[in-house]
């Protein structure tokens, strides 16, 4: 027998006996077991002086670890699923734009989540503040560092895409109303149960009531009045020309009142609805939304959540930092301002909030309140997060 044959039979001998042990170790090995060990050799490197409890520094330390492995991970993943050149980032031309993303989910290409690029274009122009049209990995952890920061940055609207966003849907709306599926729209269909427009928008089209027009060939969407829209209510379904509206009225297709909505209009109870009413109803719908924040409506908020909602309503210039001067704008008490700012700097910035995140993850493993965590309490609450390490 040659030489290969025994090396083959030692390679199989060998693949036999390491599965046995594979086998015998499986069947020993218990999930549970291995958490609680990784869970004390976690807290063990963190306990510095060996006391057997976490201070507040010592869980500090933890927790930023913590959440730099995460995201690490997080963006690894980001990264894994969207790098197709494998060059270690991602490449604009990678990031499939909102078009692209629908056309492979009806193809049907995306069976695996995991390998779909969860990424928009919209966040890459974010990360990417060289403009080079490439994000780094120390890109993506900045930007998901500073994730409580995501606010929209408020833009003016480009009227031309208003426009055309209007125009298609009003013909995809007719297209709807277009019962014999001829393209073209008659004043029945147009002001049929399904359409519920109105005669005044068929003739912006056509001049034959008698007519039609057809839908392709129209390249502006209908006016419409909306303000007076509602107020108008009373022309477009008083079928008797009494000047006012009965629930039979109001409830038509016309219409489409709700009956709770008629009681609501119909203040003075006289079972009819007049224009005042309508225009009482409108103004009170037209109320500014009060601006601001107060305590009341952040008082049974996680402070996490509470601080989140100051940036995103009230750091109105987006600059990441906010200030005595913005707070007091935004009705913010001086009393809830100081509880976010930490290191009293007289304004509240990331660090600020990375602050808040580990005193309530302190507090929430401070099972028995004594402003320690012993391993027990570690285990118990932080166990689970640390499978990241």
């Amino acid at each position: 027998m040659n030489k290969n044959y025994y090396i083959i039979k030692l390679f199989t001998i060998t693949t036999l006996i390491f599965s046995t042990f594979s086998l015998i170790n499986a069947d020993n090995f218990n999930l549970k077991e291995e958490q609680k060990k990784l869970s004390n050799r976690i807290f063990g490197h963190y306990d510095q002086d060996k006391n057997g409890l976490l201070s507040f520094e010592e869980f500090s330390a933890f927790s930023k670890d913590m959440k730099r492995k995460e995201l690490e991970k997080r963006v690894g993943m980001i990264i894994r699923s969207c790098d197709k050149n494998k060059n270690g980032a991602i490449e604009l031309s990678e990031v499939p734009t909102q078009e692209e993303r629908m056309k492979l989910f009806e193809d049907g290409s995306f069976s695996d989540r995991k390998s779909m690029c969860n990424f928009r274009r919209m966040e890459f122009k974010e990360i990417d503040q060289n403009e080079d049209n490439i994000s780094t990995k120390e890109e993506l952890i900045k930007f998901n560092n500073q994730s409580h920061f995501r606010i929209p940055k408020i833009t003016k609207p480009n009227k031309t895409e208003i426009k055309k966003r209007e125009l298609d849907n009003f013909k995809r709306q007719l297209k709807r109303c277009d019962k014999n599926h001829d393209k073209n729209i008659t004043l029945i269909e147009i002001t049929s149960n399904i359409c519920f427009m109105t005669s005044d928008i068929f003739l912006q089209y056509s001049s034959d009531p008698k007519g039609s027009f057809e839908i392709e060939k129209i390249v502006k969407a209908p006016k419409y009045d909306r303000e007076n829209d509602f107020i108008s209510m009373i022309d477009r379904c008083d079928k008797n020309k009494d000047k006012k509206l009965n629930l039979v009225e109001a409830t038509s297709n016309e219409c489409h009142l709700s009956s709770n909505e008629f009681s609501q209009i119909d203040t003075d109870k006289s079972t009819f609805i007049v224009k005042s009413e309508l225009i009482k109803k409108k103004k009170q719908e037209m109320k500014p939304i009060p601006r601001g924040l107060n305590d009341t409506m952040m008082k049974h908020m996680p402070p996490q959540i509470q601080i989140r909602m100051v940036f995103s309503i009230c750091d109105k210039n987006h600059d990441r930092n906010f200030t005595i001067s913005e707070a007091k704008d935004c009705n913010l008490s001086m009393e809830k301002f100081k509880t976010f700012d930490t290191d009293n700097s007289q304004s509240i910035e990331l660090n600020d909030i990375e602050e808040i995140r580990i005193i309530e993850g302190f507090k929430m493993g401070d099972i028995n309140k004594d402003k320690k965590i012993d391993i027990k309490e570690f285990s118990e609450r932080m166990g689970n997060s640390c499978r990241i390490f």
